[in-house]
């Protein structure tokens, strides 16, 4: 379990941002990557097209999207990794956002093959096939489960 951050959050984020956060599951028993907005605000755009996050090919959100949303991605068989795209562009900035992940196993749904349902929706979503290629900077921190010494 983890958080994703936005540059600048919570003040605001900058102009002309390109950056990757990429969230990679280490073994075979893992099946979802279990993402939760704590919170989110980015410039609102008729599609996305300004400034946005992309999770996993075609999933954008962009304005503000309700706290505690929770939404569920599938690895791709023989993928063992998901790219979450954060882009801006030139004009104005917002808060930015901080995302809880969490990598959910295999036998935690019936089925791997069957997506979860979303739990609630965001309020501004779009939805493209246009695969996009960024680069850049981010900041992703993880809670790291260390025994006791006792243990």
């Amino acid at each position: 379990m983890g958080n994703i951050i936005s540059s600048g959050y919570p003040v605001s984020y900058p102009n002309n941002m390109d950056c990757t956060y990429t969230i990679t599951k280490l073994s075979g028993d893992i099946c979802w990557l279990k993402i939760t907005f704590v919170d989110f605000s980015l410039q609102t755009s008729d599609n996305c097209t300004r400034d946005y996050l992309e999770i996993s090919v075609g999933n954008r959100f962009c304005g503000n999207v309700q706290k505690n949303l929770v939404e569920m991605y599938p690895f791709a068989t023989g993928v063992n990794y998901i790219n979450l795209k954060f882009i801006t562009d030139n004009s104005s900035t917002s808060r930015g956002f901080n995302l809880a992940y969490q990598l959910v196993r295999c036998d935690e749904f019936p089925s791997s093959t069957e997506s979860p349902q979303q739990i609630t929706t965001a309020e501004y979503k779009y939805t493209s096939s246009e695969p996009e290629t960024t680069t850049g900077r981010g900041r992703i921190s993880k809670d790291l489960d260390i025994p006791d010494a006792d243990e």
